[in-house]
């Protein structure tokens, strides 16, 4: 007795469609939680121009330095120079007393504002960061 065989499988290609959607779901994620967007929230200063490509970065510590000379740190006021000092030296050092590593700390500082101002927040800020970079926006050409 010969058994005739009718094993032909019909839409193949639905199949692998569950891997291919588990796939993309999986792509999705990573775009979603690799790119990460840092929010600077609405102190407004209009920043210098520079050649170059910007720098983009998360988990920053951010001075500003509005035109009117009034001083933020990580969006609150600081009144002076010295309070700033203390903001800094204060995120740097945990409650145990122990330092922390050198963290980096953006300059947003408006482009009508004295480089006296500029190079004395930049002075005090190398104390208590790894790197110091002033955030500028590309020429355009």
């Amino acid at each position: 007795m010969k058994f005739k065989g009718n094993l032909r499988t019909r839409n193949a290609w639905f199949l692998g469609m569950p891997a291919l959607v588990d796939l993309l779901f999986l792509i999705l994620i990573f775009i979603i939680f690799g790119n990460m967007v840092v929010n600077q929230p609405g102190i407004a200063v209009d920043f210098p121009e520079t050649p170059g490509d910007p720098l983009t970065a998360a988990d920053k510590l951010i001075i500003i330095l509005t035109k009117e000379r009034q001083i933020y740190f990580n969006d609150q006021a600081v009144p002076d120079w010295e309070a700033l000092e203390d903001k800094l030296a204060e995120v740097t050092y945990r409650k145990t007393g122990q330092r922390m590593s050198k963290p980096v700390i953006l300059l947003n500082a408006d482009r009508t504002v004295a480089n006296n101002d500029v190079v004395r927040i930049l002075s005090i800020a190398r104390r208590y960061a790894s790197r110091v970079a002033l955030v500028t926006t590309p020429e355009k050409p």
